[in-house]
């Protein structure tokens, strides 16, 4: 069963999620996606699950496994730097928690800038624009 949330935006969780993927990026009108994720994923091909989906539709994207447990700060400035090298227009985050952050993270920083030290998003951040 899929199951749809919006939080600050849109996320799917459960058995097919993986095949709604396409349709977001495609109704969005999004063309460069950064997929954040971990080595663990990418390790057990549930990240290529994905991926895959993306190839099929032909939507470029990249990938960014360089998440670790309780992320850092400077796991979120290299997703960053990934995001900003191949000026992405969509983030999907393809994990838990930790991925989930520094997803959020990067998308916030993408475009509100003032917050790349990253620290400054700890509680509740004051941000200006929507994240990417």
């Amino acid at each position: 069963m899929i199951n749809r949330i919006i939080l600050n935006e849109t996320s799917y969780f459960g058995r097919g999620s993986r095949s709604k993927v396409v349709d977001e990026v495609v109704a969005r009108g999004f063309g460069k996606i950064l997929v954040v994720t971990d080595r663990t994923l990418i390790d057990a091909n549930v990240a290529k699950m994905v991926t895959e989906e993306l190839e099929n539709a032909n939507i470029e994207y990249f990938i960014f496994d360089g998440i670790k447990p309780n992320p850092t700060v400077k796991n979120v400035q290299d997703g960053l730097i990934m995001a900003r090298t191949n000026n992405i227009d969509a983030i999907v985050a393809i994990g838990g928690g930790s991925v989930i952050d520094t997803a959020k993270a990067i998308g916030i920083i993408m475009t509100n800038p003032e917050f790349e030290d990253v620290v400054s998003l700890d509680g509740v951040a004051d941000t200006k624009n929507k994240s990417l």
